[in-house]
């Protein structure tokens, strides 16, 4: 007992998926983005922030990010940032496309 209770891995693996669920960009991302694996593929922070600001309209569980916090979590999620054109880019992230999306603010 010297070095504390240790906290099972169980307890370890709900927490996160807790606060990833609580996470507004990741719960935009399930919703209204996915990976590509195109080397060098993304998309522009302000397309991505067009989408999340619609998404945000109706995702009243979640509390709003600011534009640099949402940057700052795109990040935090792994995705690269870069300047192209002088704009702010986020490589391997792209906005889902399916004919339901002009629907649904560009999201599922």
């Amino acid at each position: 007992l010297a070095n504390g209770l240790k906290i099972p891995q169980k307890i370890k693996d709900f927490a996160k998926v807790q606060r990833q669920s609580l996470d507004p960009c990741s719960a935009w991302f399930a919703d209204c983005a996915e990976t590509t694996s195109i080397p060098g593929n993304g998309t522009e922070l302000k397309y991505l922030w067009a989408s999340y600001l619609e998404w945000s309209k109706t995702a009243k569980d979640y509390s709003f990010l600011k534009k640099s916090e949402f940057s700052l979590r795109l990040g935090g999620l792994g995705f690269q940032k870069m300047d192209k054109r002088n704009n702010p880019f986020f490589i391997g992230i792209t906005l889902q496309k399916d004919d339901e999306q002009a629907d649904h603010g560009g999201c599922k």
